[in-house]
């Protein structure tokens, strides 16, 4: 989900950040210093986010996190009647969509991709630019009324379908590519758990909010999914890590940044990658069943 607070950093060709109050920064005003608008509406969202693909082309960390201030923008209650025919008229491909929330306050999940191959590694795994919103609908009388299109989200996304090490190398990553260090972190989980090969990867920028710290560090949230065949896939798991970032001031949570100032946590080894989560599996480690095709016929038991 959408990450606390906006970071305080603009690119060197918007313009610059207000000056810092003693009390921080309220998070709108940087981000719209950094997106040069005062507001996201639903006929900007995919031209915008076409336009930081081809500036950023080179650097998929610069991409996402341009991304996710410009979308802090967004109009929240932009209604969908409105945003559904922009997304046709732009084209946007491979749009799905599935209930989300709790029984009670069900909403909608859209997904779409704003721009296939926004970056290519220089090894040839191809990320698409994918966007998720919320669309939450009003009920009248019973009926599904209006819907309001909240909380987008920009991340990068491939389809890799290699062995992991396999990926790593023949992906060409440059040293240090966030990417990268989550193929290669929780190897020896993955090797524990006999899943060898990643299917996809993806990764957003957000704010790693710390409960316990006063100020928290801005960074990556990234999701790696791994299988233990590529073909019969029994079992599967995802892993979930975060990988600070260096470039962005910490933020309170009073939705404010401090530049100037240090997160609490995540000082000394900033560009380390953090398990986050541990993994989340599928069948479990007892099989469900399943027998390996050269372990011969299973004993029956005449169940």
């Amino acid at each position: 989900m959408r990450g606390l607070i906006v970071a305080a950093l603009a690119l060197a060709s918007c313009a610059a950040p207000p000056e810092a109050p003693a009390g921080g920064i309220p998070f709108l005003e940087v981000a719209r210093g950094i997106a040069g608008r005062d507001v996201l509406g639903p006929a900007d969202l995919v031209p915008v986010l076409r336009e930081l693909a081809t500036r950023h082309h080179d650097s998929p960390e610069q991409l996402i996190r341009t991304a996710y201030f410009v979308l802090l923008l967004w109009e929240e209650d932009a209604d969908w009647e409105v945003v559904r025919p922009t997304l046709m008229r732009d084209g946007v491909l491979r749009a799905q969509q599935w209930t989300a929330g709790q029984p009670g306050d069900r909403w909608v999940r859209i997904q779409f991709t704003a721009q296939p191959a926004a970056w290519v590694s220089p090894g040839g795994h191809s990320y698409d630019l994918v966007v998720e919103a919320d669309v939450k609908f009003d009920v009248a009388g019973g009926r599904r009324s209006r819907g309001r299109v909240r909380n987008p989200e920009a991340m990068l996304r491939a389809t890799i379908n290699q062995d992991r090490h396999e990926a790593a190398t023949a992906g060409g990553y440059p040293p240090g590519s966030l990417f990268l260090q989550a193929m290669m972190t929780g190897a020896q989980i993955a090797e524990s758990k006999n899943l060898p090969f990643l299917t996809a990867i993806q990764a957003q920028y957000q704010g790693l909010w710390d409960r316990w710290a006063d100020l928290s560090s801005f960074g990556y949230d990234i999701r790696a999914e791994f299988v233990d065949h590529p073909g019969a896939r029994f079992e599967s798991a995802t892993q979930f890590s975060s990988l600070p970032a260096t470039w962005d001031p910490p933020f309170d949570k009073e939705e404010r940044v401090h530049p100037g100032e240090k997160p609490d946590r995540f000082t000394e080894s900033p560009a380390e990658l953090q398990l986050r989560g541990g993994w989340s599996s599928s069948f479990g480690d007892d099989g469900h069943g399943f027998v390996r095709a050269d372990a011969g016929d299973r004993e029956s038991d005449d169940c």
